[in-house]
């Protein structure tokens, strides 16, 4: 006997693949039924406190960052200004210009890399 219509499949075998899907995934049990949601509840948990704790991560890497930032200009405007010399140390200002920019870099890397990491 042909279970397929000229217009596609009939109701009931429709009805019994349907079924055999839905038997085939549900929980065995109540407990299994618990224990699933349980885990759900625990894994959205986990996202919700790393979301908030990348937040906060990131406020105080922006902070960081803003704070270097104003140091350099602050370091430029005095050398420029005459506040400040460096003839007798000139190679500390390279050095403090370059470790800030590498700080800056790195912070860059980390944001990337750890606090928006592609997740499925």
């Amino acid at each position: 006997m042909n279970q397929n219509t000229p217009t596609g499949p009939n109701v009931e075998s429709v009805k019994r693949s349907i079924k055999g899907v839905a038997s085939r995934d549900a929980p065995r049990s109540y407990q299994d039924s618990a224990n699933i949601a349980r885990s759900e509840k625990i894994e959205l948990d986990g996202r919700e406190q790393f979301f908030e704790l990348r937040g906060l991560w990131s406020f105080w890497l922006i902070l960081w960052i803003s704070f270097i930032l104003l140091f350099q200009t602050g370091i430029t405007i005095a050398v420029g200004a005459g506040i400040l010399n460096f003839i007798e140390y000139k190679w500390f200002l390279p050095v403090v210009i370059g470790q800030s920019f590498l700080q800056i870099v790195g912070m860059g890397v980390v944001i990337v890399k750890f606090l928006y990491v592609h997740t499925r």
